[in-house]
């Protein structure tokens, strides 16, 4: 998902959260949206095949005075979508990070982190961003950093709400972290558990399955995370691979996003079932 390439190259990230189903007629497709760039592009997957429908830079977006500062996110790496597909959580490599309200097509919320690279919400209207540093924002309060804790090359970030976890996956762990004083102008974060990534480590996505578990991709391959025992095992639809920056699986379909220009990717591979894989060619 997040990763680092040379300015010029058109690199994409797949975000593994699928928007909410289109259903009402006779076939059903799902939404996803991918970025790089400037750009964030939306695509409909049916059938194994993925189709571009819509696409938006970021000078197509509504952006108020007080977050003119976000102008300058051109160098996405995650745009990740929250609230039930209506929003997304974007960050930039370059250390601007924003909320982008989808159906206003408008920037309600702008900060800045250090080489930037993953987001989730958190209880209370809280964002949680990750990079050099984790920092944690009041969406309805200003750009100053509630929490802000440094991190080692910060990659992905997912809070469990049923278990009340936040973790964190930097370039050799996978991290956890407990809410503390979460009710108050001071909240904290807790470190608890820290496990070592396998294989070559130099972890970069952190994506949720469908059953609740995590897929992690490192430098060589990608990885089942069972959250209960803490273990991983190779998922085998992508295990070797070379620097998959993104994975994501819905039903039968997998789609990934591969290094195939230093750090970058020009494209979206997808799967479904046993056929074949198709590479969908970002321009």
């Amino acid at each position: 998902m997040p990763f680092i390439t040379i300015r010029k190259t058109w690199y994409i990230v797949l975000v593994v959260c699928a928007l909410p189903m289109m259903r009402g007629t006779a076939l059903a497709a799902e939404k996803w949206v991918a970025c790089g760039d400037d750009q964030l592009l939306f695509y409909a997957l049916h059938n194994g095949s993925m189709r571009e429908t819509d696409r938006l830079a970021w000078s197509d977006l509504d952006i108020p005075w007080e977050f003119s500062d976000s102008a300058r996110l051109d160098g996405m790496v995650e745009c990740k979508p929250v609230n039930q597909g209506q929003s997304l959580l974007v960050a930039s490599w370059k250390g601007d990070v924003a909320r982008v309200d989808l159906a206003g097509r408008k920037v309600d919320f702008s900060a800045q982190v250090p080489h930037a690279h993953s987001a989730d919400l958190l209880p209370d209207n809280r964002i949680a961003f990750v990079g050099n540093r984790l920092r944690v924002f009041d969406a309805d309060n200003g750009k100053t950093p509630l929490i802000d804790i440094p991190l080692d090359d910060g990659h992905g970030i997912r809070w469990d709400q049923e278990k009340n976890i936040l973790y964190v996956l930097s370039e050799d762990y996978m991290e956890e972290f407990a809410l503390e004083d979460w009710n108050t102008p001071s909240p904290k974060l807790k470190p608890t558990k820290k496990t070592g990534l396998p294989g070559k480590s130099d972890g970069h996505d952190l994506a949720v399955t469908d059953d609740g578990m995590f897929l992690v991709s490192t430098r060589d391959g990608v990885w089942i995370f069972t959250p209960e025992s803490r273990q991983f095992a190779p998922y085998p639809e992508l295990n070797p691979v070379y620097r998959a920056q993104s994975v994501a699986g819905s039903g039968d379909s997998v789609v990934w996003v591969q290094a195939e220009e230093s750090w970058g990717g020009r494209g979206v591979f997808v799967r479904t079932g046993s056929g074949p894989v198709q590479r969908l060619s970002t321009p």
